[in-house]
This record gives structure tokens, C-alpha cells and sequence, in this order.
């Protein structure tokens, strides 16, 4: 079956607007997602939702403390 759905790669710095007042902000992964290599983490998903009067962060995958440290969120 074919969906025709848009795909966007999206990686680190990404601003993605939803309408006029609500945005997404990714903050991982850096770069392209890849196969090999500590895939748990590489291909994992970091994004802040913003909206008028509320800021939430969307952890995908298993993020660890480190993690959350050096990015700099």
C-alpha cells in the first residue's frame, strides 16, 4: 500500500513551524541517522516542543545522562 507521506530528514538545529504559533526545536540527532555504532543513542530523538506559555522536551530512544549533558539543552 502506498501513502505518498512527505519525508523530511531532520537533524540537530532543525526548526520545524506547526501552524503560526507552535514549533519544533531538535536538538538530536546531529547528524544523518546511520546504522552501526551505538545505534540506541545515534538514532535517537531529541525535540522541544514551544507553544505560547509551555516548553516540553521529547526524549526518543535510550538517552542517558551523558547525553542530555552534552547537548546542551
Amino acid at each position: 500500500m502506498t501513502r505518498n507521506l512527505r519525508y523530511v530528514e531532520i537533524r540537530q538545529g532543525a526548526t520545524i513551524a506547526v501552524g503560526s504559533q507552535v514549533a519544533l526545536q531538535v536538538f538530536w540527532p546531529r547528524s544523518s541517522l546511520h546504522k552501526g555504532g551505538n545505534e540506541e543513542v545515534d538514532n535517537g530523538l531529541m525535540v522541544r516542543l514551544i507553544t505560547p506559555g509551555l516548553r516540553l522536551l521529547f526524549l526518543v530512544g535510550q538517552f542517558t545522562i551523558n547525553l542530555l549533558l552534552k547537548s546542551n539543552v
